[in-house]
C-alpha cells in the first residue's frame, strides 16, 4: 500500500483576528490532519469548513446556492472525541495545542474560520494524506 502526503501547510499563521485562513486544495487526499496551537490565553472559536466545488468558494461571503461550503467534523487524537462542525471548538483564555483529523472525502477545499476573536494568536497547520 503506497501511502500519499503532503508536507504541512499553514493555513493560519499566528493570527490574532476573526476570518478565514488560506485554503488548502485537498481533492487528492481521504483525510487531512490539522495541529492547533494558540497563545497568549486565546479566546475565539474555530471552526472547519469544506466543498466538494470544483472552484473555491468565497470563504468571507454567506453560504448559499451558488457559494457552497458546510462546517466539517473532526476527530481530537487525544481522547478521539468528535466536534460537529457547527459547533466548533471554543477557546476562552485557554491556551490548546491539538492534533485533530477530518475526513476530506470528495471534498476539494478545506479552510478554518476564527469568529469571536478577544485575545491570543493562532497557527493551524494542514497535512494531507491517502493511504489508497
Amino acid at each position: 500500500m503506497s501511502i500519499l502526503h503532503t508536507k504541512l501547510q499553514d493555513i493560519l499563521s499566528n493570527v490574532a483576528a476573526d476570518g478565514f485562513g488560506q485554503a488548502m486544495g485537498v481533492i487528492d487526499f481521504d483525510t487531512v490532519c490539522l495541529t492547533i496551537d494558540t497563545a497568549n490565553s486565546a479566546n475565539m472559536k474555530i471552526e472547519v469548513f469544506g466543498t466538494p466545488e470544483d472552484t473555491e468558494p468565497t470563504w468571507a461571503s454567506a453560504q448559499s446556492l451558488t457559494n457552497r461550503y458546510y462546517e466539517l467534523q473532526t476527530v481530537n487524537y487525544d481522547d478521539g472525541d468528535t466536534v460537529d462542525g457547527s459547533t466548533g471548538i471554543t477557546l476562552a483564555g485557554t491556551d490548546t495545542h491539538r492534533y485533530i483529523e477530518i475526513n476530506t472525502n470528495l471534498l476539494s477545499f478545506i479552510n478554518i474560520e476564527i469568529s469571536g476573536y478577544a485575545a491570543g494568536n493562532i497557527t493551524v497547520s494542514a497535512r494531507g494524506c491517502n493511504r489508497g
